[in-house]
């Protein structure tokens, strides 16, 4: 609990964090077993860019496949987004951010999959505040590739390795991340924690 107080005080000061090991070891590899499970029970898509109507399957922006948790689906997603949701008032409670609620899916990137840098805000909507990214890989080398990448200033980048359990936070609106192709099968879960959009 320390250590996560540091790191969210890290986000405060500086726009991004990384939170190893935040979810435990045994929970992480459950979670992962089970999304292994949910694709080949076919329920991934392939992602697009943009969002609802507008969204297109850009094939030199990001290839990666993605399935959306929904409370209620299983006792796995309902665990997590249990966590997720301890998160988010956690964000709240010390940084006032007016948080309402979040969403969140499971991103598995194939060999060769990849993210161009971008940021995680619609042109025509800033709901999303805070961004988060769950990894759920077991024994990740060096050489696997797939790092995220956070452009902390146009010519300053710091990697991420995306190793079991570690947590990642970023402003969504600010951070331009990608993620480097992977060299093996590549899984995570992605998360925006938003504020109430305007009425």
């Amino acid at each position: 609990m320390k250590e996560t107080h540091s790191k969210l005080n890290e986000f405060a000061s500086r726009g991004w964090t990384v939170i190893e090991n935040w979810l435990p070891t045994d929970e992480a590899t459950e979670f992962f077993r089970f999304a292994h499970g949910r694709r080949e029970s076919g329920a991934f898509k392939r992602a697009g860019v943009g969002r609802a109507a507008a969204t297109k399957i850009e094939n030199e922006i990001r290839r990666d496949e993605i399935s959306w948790l929904e409370r209620g689906s299983s006792p796995e997603s309902d665990r997590l987004l249990d966590r997720l949701e301890a998160l988010r008032e956690t964000l709240n409670r010390e940084f006032f951010l007016g948080l309402r609620e979040f969403e969140a899916h499971i991103a598995f990137y194939p060999p060769g999959g990849f993210y161009e840098r971008h940021v995680d805000r619609f042109r025509d909507d800033d709901s999303r505040v805070v961004s988060g990214v769950l990894y759920l890989n077991q024994h990740w080398q060096e050489t696997d590739g797939g790092k995220l990448a956070i452009f902390a200033a146009p010519e300053v980048k710091f990697e991420v390795e995306p190793r079991l359990g570690t947590l990642v936070l970023f402003e969504s609106s600010k951070t331009e991340h990608a993620v480097q192709e992977a060299f093996r099968e590549r899984w995570s879960v992605a998360i925006w924690f938003r504020r109430q959009k305007p009425a």
